[in-house]
């Protein structure tokens, strides 16, 4: 796939915030994207994806809420936080709604269809605008008592 510098910005960002949250690609188990559901965005964040978990990307789960929800704008973040929570509290991972394909160009494992059993101890989130000017990470790790 060709790189673009949309590309090139987000690839830092998955490893640079499981570094502040003090684990490692191989910790995570879950993965929340933004998911706008345009060809050159979700290319951009699987490259991304890709790039921080190599073979593991199309290993890993992948939910993306915007197919349900739509884009919630700065609000986004907070929602996708939510349910990626949720999903770990719960150890199920919703299907990302309105997906009926994956662009088998993209690598990587989005839950579509049905829920799926996940037991995951640290997920990661990946925020970005469509612009392309602003990129976050959340590393969440599940709570031990």
């Amino acid at each position: 796939m060709k790189q673009t510098s949309k590309t090139a910005a987000a690839s830092p960002l998955p490893s640079r915030g499981a570094a502040d949250a003090k684990v490692t690609a191989e910790h995570v188990e879950l993965i929340n994207l933004f998911g706008a559901g345009t060809r050159d965005h979700d290319q951009s964040e699987a490259s991304a994806v890709r790039s921080v978990f190599g073979d593991r990307a199309a290993k890993i789960p992948v939910l993306c809420t915007k197919g349900s929800m739509g884009n919630n704008g700065a609000g986004a973040g907070a929602v996708d936080m939510a349910v990626m929570a949720n999903a770990m509290h719960r150890g199920v991972v919703p299907p990302s709604l309105n997906t009926d394909a994956v662009d088998s160009d993209c690598g990587i494992h989005v839950v579509r269809g049905d829920p799926i059993d996940c037991r995951a101890n640290v997920a990661v989130s990946l925020a970005a605008s469509l612009s392309g000017g602003q990129t976050a990470a959340l590393v969440i790790r599940r709570w031990q008592p």
